[in-house]
């Protein structure tokens, strides 16, 4: 229908409807009515229009209520129809009550229809409005208008004159109307200049948009809100649907109490409310209708309060609000060894019964707090330790009280990874100062984790640790280097020069999951008895039966390791034990046990015999640092054979130690080529070290030791002058890895095993044809004997470093000063360091003969050794046979299913056990060599 502009009066043209209106009503109208079109008249004349651009009805979000306010003007129709109500209104009563019964039931009909209807309209264009918001805006319209002012005094026209350039409109769009066109258009007067464009307005604030636009906010507001808008719709449905219920009754004792509580109750569908058995079908069709509107309002209120609760709950799973805890255990920052910390922790707990880590562990770190929570969650399924993270810079006091690290019982400080060293410690040293501000719970440990033991590369870290041991009273803290590679390059270098030894470091450093079995061992830390305060050492250690003493910290944090038996403990120490439980002092003797008179044979002063070493470094970066650590644990006259790839030769010479040989050969580690040349000496070689291989990721780190075992395995295996296997150290990150590896060993040396079986009976088959008739009998070969008698052409000697450092950390959380213990072990070139004894050789111990753990641990304390364990070497027929049940591994784990050689590992023997040993079982003992 098209607009039409109305003169003075109040006569109605075709289809638009005008009435005179004052000042303050029109710009009422103009106010709520956007798509109204004003005109004012010039001065001279006083009498004011209103232009109302008509619409049709059926157009989207047309309510004809708009137009209340607007009164049409008397018609044909119109009258007809009054003068047919006025002559109808005149008959009978009877007929007058009854029709006015039935038009108010159809009024409450068309009422409730008209609100269950009007709901669902405005449901469904929210949620069209919703969908149309996620798309581009079309560029606005942008109006070009020319204004000035003639001496007319009748009229203001639009005159072509300058026209208005309205910002961010398009050139297009700025172009100069013609004066022309403009002198086409219609005189439209103007009363204000903000009024120019009403068109424009119209369409960006229609009252469609504005009602979309409210309900959104409404469904953004609080529960509260959003529940008191539903009770603003549902009265009315209440009041009206009683009102439609009362009247179509119409029995006069039907109260209004009555008709609104039975609304009321049919509404909300309130308990013993049907909309059964009413009296009347105009009162059904009442009940029905409140019902299904009440429908409506009941899902509209279950989805807001379940959205709410939903929201709640998600923000407790997402929030990062402050943590209130006490005597919990505090990680800040993360890097890959993270994880593996809190498994070992998870494990601590679990074996020490909930002694160790008894509250939850608080991780603060600057990364996405859902990221860690689903790392967490599938690293550690099904433990019961209790992990809290929480995402915050942890170099900021206030982020720290987020974790409540001044209330923690243990703060451990992680090396921030993805950091150069210097950005590195400079974080840790601002974490620390942050922290000793906070000031803290007294006697609380502090343990941060260094990539090296380089002082002036992380100087900063040192200066931090200083400070916050020059207020001792507050704070236990300790340094431990586990981030880089320098304590993983020591722990190689030992178990190069002693294969076997990678398994007593696994039982000794990391917490194991050994349900149903025999637990492991680990070190610890208690205070010393004050009975046994300033009494001599070796009634020390004879007081506990089931944990080895190995020494003590007195309390200006000397480290007494190994001492001699004559030393007196001094009061206020920690004694160092290895014992299999956390709680040692449970297992401590009023009176030292007694000991036998024992005999000691065998060679004094067992040292390490020379070795031949072959090293494939992958990293020539990380050349000297591993070269160096197998130089320091090297005996004289050993032989290191180093290959790798544009090395640095000055840097490496100048690691070289007086008495060893070293041969540094350029080429690729992985080049069969190069490894089957002379230079490489891989005939010689007792061991293999694999390293440098930290710099790749650890998929490709695994794959390059897969490849490598490969390529030995086969070169080893052609060297018919080898006598024994070619031993082979490498780092895995991947416990899959490693069992790939074992089971390609046991194929390999099967294979092997079958071709000496197939090669003694073709051998045997040839005899028998060469004395086919004659008498005497040939001497033929035992194929088992000789399938028997093919040795392995590598033994595999795998270490998992990121277990090994994050046991090491985890109990040096538990006792700071165990940092001076590992520092001992494994970065100190002549500290204390943990060998295998041949126990034969070193002390005399006859072979397969039972003999009590006392008696032995008294034999190495007469070479003034410590002996903390035992190791057993090929015995799974053994514990199979003892166990009853033939064919199992005996809890060797994986490798002893596969070769049956994996070494068992007893540490902290109980003082009275007999044991047997045998040729090829060892003696672990902490010695000073």
């Amino acid at each position: 229908m098209q607009p039409a502009l109305l003169q003075r009066g109040g006569s109605r043209l075709q289809g638009a409807y005008c009435c005179p209106l004052q000042p303050s009503a029109a710009r009422h109208c103009r106010t709520s009515r956007p798509w109204l079109a004003y005109t004012q008249r010039s001065s001279s004349k006083p009498a004011q229009h209103i232009t109302a651009v008509s619409r049709d009805s059926s157009a989207p979000g047309y309510d004809a209520s708009d137009n209340a306010d607007i009164t049409p003007a008397a018609d044909a129709s119109t009258a007809a129809v009054g003068s047919s109500s006025s002559s109808s209104s005149s008959s009978g009563s009877s007929s007058s009550s009854s029709s006015s019964n039935g038009q108010v039931t159809r009024l409450a009909y068309a009422s409730l229809s008209a609100v269950a209807l009007g709901c669902a309209v405005f449901a469904g264009k929210a949620l069209a409005a919703e969908q149309r918001s996620h798309t581009l805006p079309q560029p606005p319209t942008v109006h070009t208008v020319t204004t000035t002012t003639t001496s007319s005094s009748s009229s203001s026209r639009y005159v072509a004159s300058q026209p208005l350039q309205l910002p961010f409109a398009s050139v297009s769009q700025q172009q100069q109307v013609p004066e022309a066109a403009v002198a086409a258009q219609p005189a439209v007067p103007l009363r204000q200049r903000h009024c120019a464009a009403p068109a424009a307005h119209s369409r960006h604030s229609s009252v469609n948009d504005e009602l979309h636009y409210r309900v959104r906010q409404l469904f953004a507001a609080p529960a509260v809100g959003k529940l008191l808008a539903v009770a603003a719709v549902a009265l009315p449905i209440i009041a009206v649907g009683g009102l439609a219920y009362r009247k179509a009754v119409g029995d006069p004792d039907c109260s209004w109490q009555e008709a609104l509580g039975r609304t009321y109750c049919v509404l909300n569908n309130c308990p013993g409310s049907t909309v059964e058995s009413e009296r009347g079908l105009a009162a059904d069709v009442v009940l029905h209708l409140v019902y299904l509107a009440g429908l409506f309002t009941f899902a509209v209120v279950l989805g807001i309060v379940t959205d709410d609760i939903s929201t709640q709950v998600d923000k407790v799973r997402c929030g990062n609000y402050p943590v209130v805890e006490r005597s919990h255990t505090v990680l800040l920052n993360w890097n890959h060894q993270t994880l593996p910390v809190l498994k070992q922790m998870a494990l601590a707990h679990a074996e020490s019964g909930g002694v160790l880590f008894s509250g939850p562990v608080v991780v603060l770190a600057d990364r996405d707090r859902m990221d860690m929570q689903e790392e967490i969650l599938e690293e550690m399924e099904g433990s019961g330790l209790q992990v809290i993270t929480r995402c915050g810079n942890p170099a900021k006091p206030s982020e720290q009280k987020r974790a409540s690290a001044a209330a923690a019982e243990t703060v451990v400080l992680m090396w921030p990874g993805g950091l150069p060293p210097a950005e590195a410690s400079v974080q840790q040293a601002a974490v620390l100062a942050a922290l000793k501000t906070a000031g803290g719970v007294v006697g609380q440990k502090v343990v941060v984790q260094s990539a090296g033991e380089d002082a002036a590369q992380f100087d900063a870290v040192k200066m931090a640790v200083d400070l916050a041991r020059s207020s001792a009273h507050t704070h236990q803290v300790a340094s431990l280097a586990t981030a880089g590679n320098d304590r993983m390059h020591q722990i190689m270098a030992q178990v190069v020069n002693q294969p076997g030894l990678e398994d007593v470091f696994a039982d000794l450093l990391e917490y194991e999951d050994r349900t149903g079995e025999e637990l492991g061992a680990e070190l610890y830390m208690e205070a010393c008895p004050a009975h046994l305060q300033g009494k001599p050492y070796q009634q020390v250690w004879r007081s506990y039966r089931e944990a080895t003493v190995v020494g003590w910290v007195s309390a200006d944090d000397s480290l007494h390791l190994n001492p001699t038996d004559s030393e007196v403990v001094a009061p206020g120490s920690q004694l160092v034990f290895v014992a299999g439980v956390a709680d040692a002092a449970v297992h401590m003797l009023e009176t030292p046990y007694a000991v036998g008179p024992v005999k000691l044979r065998g060679r004094r002063g067992s040292h390490l015999p020379p070795q031949h070493i072959t090293m494939l470094c992958f990293d020539a970066a990380s050349a000297e640092g591993a070269l160096r650590s197998v130089m320091e644990f090297s005996s004289r006259g050993s032989v290191i054979t180093l290959v790798c790839e544009n090395p640095d030769v000055e840097a490496l010479q100048a690691v070289k130690r007086r008495g060893i040989k070293l041969h540094i050969v350029e080429g690729s580690p992985s080049s069969r080529a190069v490894l089957a040349g002379k230079a490489a000496r891989l005939g010689q070689a007792r061991a293999v070290m694999l390293c440098g291989l930290d710099a790749k990721e650890k998929a490709a780190a695994d794959m390059q030791v897969v490849g490598s075992v490969l390529q030995l395995q086969s070169l080893a295996s052609q060297q018919r002058s080898r006598k024994q296997p070619l031993a082979i150290i490498a780092s895995l990150n991947s416990s899959t890895t490693e069992d790939v590896l074992w089971h390609t060993s046991l194929s390999y040396h099967a294979e092997l095993q079958a071709d000496a079986a197939r090669a003694a009976e073709q051998r045997n088959e040839a005899k028998l044809r060469k004395h086919k008739g004659k008498r005497k009998e040939p001497k033929l070969e035992d194929a088992a004997a000789a399938a028997a008698a093919v040795q392995p052409p590598v033994s595999l000697h795998l270490l998992r470093p990121d277990e090994l450092m994050s046991g090491m950390l985890t109990q040096t959380a538990c006792a700071p000063q165990l940092a001076t213990v590992f520092s001992e072990l494994f970065a100190q070139e002549t500290g204390h360091e943990i060998y295998l004894r041949d126990p034969r050789r070193s002390y005399g111990i006859t072979y397969n003969k039972r003999t009590r753990w006392a008696d032995l641990v008294e034999l190495a304390r007469k070479r003034g050794e410590t002996l903390i364990g035992f190791v057993w070497q090929n015995r799974a027929a053994d514990v199979a046979k003892e166990s009853g049940r033939s064919g199992s591994n005996g809890g060797l784990g994986a490798a002893g299913q596969l070769l049956g050689s994996q070494a068992q590992v007893h540490l902290a023997v109980h003082a009275d056990t007999e044991v047997e040993l045998r040729e090829g079982d060892k003696l672990v003992v902490l010695a000073l060599e």
